[in-house]
């Protein structure tokens, strides 16, 4: 179960899919960096999605270097997000986790090989939700190339929420700061914390469906200049993320452990190069 709750209750929303025409409009810059907008992003994207089952909304106006250059952290990213804190092979999830395998060792090098090593992984005894013990494998994920490309998944995800709720990209001054947790890497008294300065919600609704369980997000605006936010996909991956265009907060806002800061333009900084050998240990 998701560690951030929904206190409000959802309703249906008509929501339809924007075309690329509505989206690209004006000629909008892209939300990642300075250049001109050509392509539409879904962020979250597709593969987050069983079989690409993605419903409306979320949809952003992006460059292509930015679009296709991140396509490996989205993958990753998603593959992640399904990793459950105690799976088994019988699980839905796993099962669709194992078979982006191919995709991720062509859009991520490294990442597969990387979190896989056996330096990296240890058997261990955790307790089930039962409160029985059960044998688990506990793998180290703070190697290099993974936390490049979650870094960049995160980066994007923070820019395109603070697009969403300010109405504008953020400007080329601003910075959006932003930390990853993997499925036990977040405890619940940290989430409790966050969320208390979180008061609205986010999800995916189209009709009569929504991505409840799938993807939502506690968040926090003055819907002009500052966005704050929790973001849950499924039980495996958390990012917490704070964008802003106000000079004053810049630096007060990099100042949480094991935190990133990034300008719009630098995304693409956080994509690893393609490793020549896989670190045994980052």
């Amino acid at each position: 179960m998701s560690k951030i709750d929904y206190c409000c209750t959802m309703g249906e929303a008509k929501h339809r899919s924007r075309s690329k025409a509505e989206i690209l409009k004006g000629k909008p810059r892209c939300i990642y960096c300075e250049n001109p907008a050509s392509t539409v992003e879904h962020m979250p994207p597709k593969c987050m999605f069983t079989k690409g089952q993605r419903l409306s909304g979320l949809e952003f106006a992006t460059c292509l270097a930015c679009n296709n250059g991140t396509r490996g952290a989205d993958v990753v990213a998603a593959v992640f997000a399904r990793l459950r804190m105690m799976p088994n092979r019988d699980d839905p999830l796993f099962r669709e986790a194992l078979a982006y395998r191919p995709t991720v060792m062509a859009r991520a090098p490294g990442v597969w090989e990387e979190f896989t090593h056996p330096a990296r992984n240890r058997q261990v005894l955790r307790p089930s939700h039962g409160g029985i013990l059960q044998p688990a494998v506990e793998v180290t994920t703070d190697g290099p190339i993974l936390r490049g490309y979650l870094d960049a998944f995160s980066a994007k995800l923070g820019l395109a929420l603070y697009r969403e709720h300010t109405g504008h990209a953020l400007p080329l001054h601003g910075t959006v700061t932003f930390s990853w947790f993997l499925n036990a890497g977040l405890s619940q008294k940290y989430a409790d914390n966050i969320i208390r300065i979180l008061p609205a919600y986010g999800i995916l609704k189209q009709g009569k469906y929504n991505s409840v369980g799938k993807f939502g997000y506690r968040y926090n605006s003055d819907n002009k200049s500052l966005v704050a936010s929790l973001v849950h996909f499924y039980d495996g991956l958390y990012i917490f993320s704070i964008a802003s265009c106000m000079p004053e907060l810049n630096n007060i806002l990099t100042s949480w452990p094991k935190s990133k800061t990034i300008k719009p333009g630098e995304l693409l900084t956080l994509i690893p190069p393609a490793p020549t050998r896989i670190p045994i240990l980052g």
